[in-house]
């Protein structure tokens, strides 16, 4: 019953719950606490939610290539957090090969750009974050789910 918490279909799960979960949490907080305006990002739910997809993709890659064939309420949770920030520390550098740091202007009067060490810390810790959040999401769905008994 719990098959499919593991393959592709557990892979599919998981990337949309880091693009929901980057998408609505992380964008929705920085649209409403951070940026209420727009001057530093129009829509910050959908920048989030592109970079919650390529986030959760890699984190799916790392994860599998590491569980060793594990269902993914099976990983520990300290090789689901190493994966997390590995996955933040690539999103980091491609957001900086990519030329977003100098997009996103910290200090709006001056223009002066986001420090790609900035980067790459924010990319990092949100990827633990979204990570450990993704795996006791998938660890509560596992406990939730019992076999069909059936009583005649």
């Amino acid at each position: 019953m719990k098959k499919w918490l593991s393959g592709f279909r557990g892979a599919v799960v998981m990337t949309l719950t880091w693009i929901v979960g980057w998408g609505v949490g992380f964008g929705g907080l920085m649209e409403a606490f951070v940026d209420p305006h727009g001057e530093l990002v129009d829509i910050w739910p959908a920048l989030m939610a592109f970079a919650g997809f390529i986030g959760g993709t890699v984190f799916c890659v790392l994860l599998r290539i590491s569980s060793g064939g594990r269902r993914l309420d099976e990983v520990s949770l300290a090789r689901i957090a190493t994966s997390g920030v590995v996955t933040g520390l690539i999103l980091g550098v491609l957001a900086i090969a990519t030329g977003l740091t100098s997009d996103i202007a910290i200090d709006q009067p001056n223009q002066r750009s986001m420090a790609p060490t900035v980067m790459i810390g924010i990319t990092t810790a949100l990827s633990a974050v979204a990570a450990i959040g993704s795996a006791l999401f998938f660890r509560l769905l596992a406990k939730g789910e019992t076999p069909a008994v059936v009583s005649r």
